[in-house]
């Protein structure tokens, strides 16, 4: 037994606000750590393994969408008035957005996985619908429940791994 909830969360899908430092503003704008601690706490996935994957998922959409921005920012228009979009620009477009999937696809699998291994009740729509909508409470949501923070500790660094559990 290490203390944590089983059966229901520890907090609701807004609780972040309950912890505005560190766990609402790691969620908000440091997604990659808040995540990368959550899963290194319950033995997921190591720290460093989340960390470079997502911080690297993140930075590839910012290229491409800088990239995206770039490639339109000259509109040019059809015989008929219409603004026509840059075949680069769309490329760079379809690409972000194949980003921004992937990673609302995985905050939804990782949800339904914490979910399942702390016997949450819920649906694979509750997490679609959370994930999809609301991706920062999703990570804080998790933090919270795992204990993956020091409330009003800004640290970038994880805690220790619980032992048993199984994914």
């Amino acid at each position: 037994d290490n203390g944590l909830v089983i059966g229901k969360w520890k907090s609701d899908i807004f609780g972040c606000f309950n912890d505005l430092v560190p766990n609402c503003l790691l969620a908000t704008f440091c997604p990659c750590v808040s995540l990368a601690q959550t899963l290194h706490r319950i033995g997921m996935y190591t720290f460093n393994t989340v960390l470079i994957v997502f911080a690297g998922m993140y930075l590839l959409y910012l290229v491409f969408y800088i990239l995206q921005c770039s490639a339109s920012s000259s509109i040019s228009f059809n015989s008929m008035g219409y603004p026509v979009v840059s075949a680069a620009a769309t490329f760079w477009w379809y690409i972000a957005l194949a980003l921004q999937i992937a990673a609302f696809v995985l905050f939804m699998v990782i949800r339904m996985r914490v979910r399942k291994a702390f016997q949450i009740p819920g649906t694979p729509l509750e997490d679609c619908a959370c994930s999809f909508f609301c991706s920062c409470c999703v990570l804080a949501q998790m933090a919270s429940h795992t204990e993956s923070f020091t409330p009003n500790q800004c640290t970038f660094s994880p805690k220790d791994t619980l032992p048993g559990y199984e994914f």
